[in-house]
């Protein structure tokens, strides 16, 4: 019974790392694909300026 109750401790503390570690993740992707639209729309403006 001891032995259930501290395995089961163990993989509740485990899913909670995991679950802080995929917002971190997730947060950064955010950032990267913010990262993505903010260069395209550079590239676009620099294209359009070059070409008129």
């Amino acid at each position: 019974r001891k032995s259930l109750e501290r395995e089961r401790d163990l993989l509740m503390t485990k899913a909670d790392n995991y679950e802080k570690e995929l917002r971190v993740l997730r947060k950064e992707n955010r950032q990267n694909a913010a990262l993505a639209v903010a260069m395209g729309l550079l590239i676009a403006l620099i294209y359009a300026c070059w070409t008129m």
